[in-house]
């Protein structure tokens, strides 16, 4: 009985929520495993591996030129894929915090990759050699009788994005081939009528040829993970219709560069108060190698995409409104964190910085403690952790604040009791 080549793929996404100047991004590894290795299969013995597992660097995450910890990023995972067994699961985990003066926390533990974008991980400013690692399971003689499996994972954000991609062929490493010379956040104050024009500039950082296309998609996050990207123009406050853009589809010479000129022209005649949003998307076109394929191998390799959120804010008359949705304090063995989820249900953006202070029952206060800060869209949702210290047994009271650095401020208590 012949095995054939298992194929899997992982998109990984930093979405910046603030503007950076040339925020640059770079994913490396491939990871190639033999199934039904001499030991493992043959046609008298079904019972081989049904589980694989990467070195726990095989992927490399690199975040660097960012602007500092003002610069808040995340980092997403689905997957789409074509003809992919039901009983094959692909997970996912962070075994590494890199280095660099950034931060970032969280996607320490394996997380099952669906066809939903999930949060894996968070962090802020630069950080490089982010390791990454990779699990399969569900491998059987049935599934592996199958042509191939053909799977892409992406994920989504604010700001840039970097992927994996699995194929049925190899395809040469992207990773770092192309970036953005400039900001990958534009905010722009408008009105009814007025129309704004920008230029992105796409660098090749490569010494070949790469050929380029740029799209648009609408964009709506959550707090526990989830990611929707839909149609431009698809949701009630997207600006996707406004917005023009060339060119859609270029090939930039080896170290040169092309600018994507784009214009947005807000609508008159429409009721419009408060930001609306979107997406440009921008991947270089990965070209197949024409190698035959080995039999029963699992193939990873990488691509690299850029988002770039294009935001209109109309009028200056917008609610601001926050809602805290769900506090709650998760004790561990040597340390603790209050996680709280928050909603954007106002009508304006909001990029609150959320700190806790923390009160004994005699009102003295035992520290106050940062949770980062976040862009959160009306109608979208994120989630904050603040690392608190263990604290001596008793009764005591969390002051939570998010602070949008103007005089919109939210705020909410918590009670804790310590045993």
């Amino acid at each position: 009985m012949r095995t054939k080549r298992l194929l899997a793929a992982v998109l990984l996404c930093a979405a910046i929520s603030s503007p950076a100047p040339a925020v640059d991004i770079s994913l490396l590894g491939n990871w190639v495993e033999r199934i039904g290795a001499k030991g493992q299969f043959s046609r008298f013995n079904e019972q081989f591996k049904s589980t694989y597992e990467s070195s726990v660097d095989e992927i490399i995450l690199n975040i660097t030129n960012t602007g500092g910890h003002a610069d808040r990023w995340r980092v997403d995972v689905r997957r789409s894929d074509t003809n992919w067994s039901d009983s094959l699961v692909l997970w996912i985990k962070r075994t590494g915090p890199g280095v660099g003066t950034g931060s970032i926390t969280e996607g320490t533990f394996y997380q099952e990759v669906t066809i939903n974008d999930m949060a894996l991980f968070s962090g802020a400013g630069d950080r490089s050699g982010i390791t990454i690692r990779l699990r399969i399971t569900g491998i059987s003689a049935s599934n592996t009788q199958q042509l191939s499996y053909f799977s892409y994972l992406h994920c989504g954000g604010l700001a840039m994005k970097a992927m994996l991609l699995g194929i049925l062929m190899p395809l040469p490493v992207f990773a770092g081939s192309i970036s953005v010379d400039g900001p990958l956040a534009y905010d722009v104050q408008s009105r009814p009528g007025q129309t704004h024009h920008g230029v992105i500039i796409i660098q090749n950082n490569s010494e070949e040829y790469q050929e380029i296309i740029a799209y648009q998609r609408d964009y709506l996050f959550y707090a526990d993970g989830s990611n929707l990207y839909g149609e431009p123009g698809s949701e009630e406050r997207s600006n996707g219709d406004w917005i023009t853009f060339a060119p859609p589809q270029f090939t930039i010479q080896p170290e040169g560069s092309q600018p994507i000129a784009w214009t947005m022209t807000v609508p008159e005649g429409k009721d419009l108060r408060g930001s609306y949003w979107s997406l440009l998307m921008v991947e270089p076109i990965a070209h197949y190698s024409r190698q035959n394929p080995q039999n029963g191998e699992l193939l990873l390799t990488s691509v690299v995409r850029y988002g770039i959120q294009l935001t209109t804010t109309v009028g200056v008359d917008g609610r601001y409104d926050l809602l805290f949705n769900s506090l709650d304090a998760v004790w561990g063995d040597s340390d603790a964190r209050i996680q709280l989820d928050v909603e954007n249900t106002g009508e304006v953006k909001l990029v609150p910085s959320v700190w806790v202070e923390i009160f004994n029952w005699d009102g003295v206060s035992q520290g106050r403690f940062q949770g980062g800060q976040k862009r959160i869209y009306p109608e979208c949702s994120a989630r904050f952790s603040v690392g608190i210290p263990k604290l001596p047994d008793g009764r005591y009271t969390a002051l939570i604040v998010a602070d949008n650095g103007d005089d919109h401020v939210f705020g909410s208590k918590l009670e804790l009791q310590i045993e």
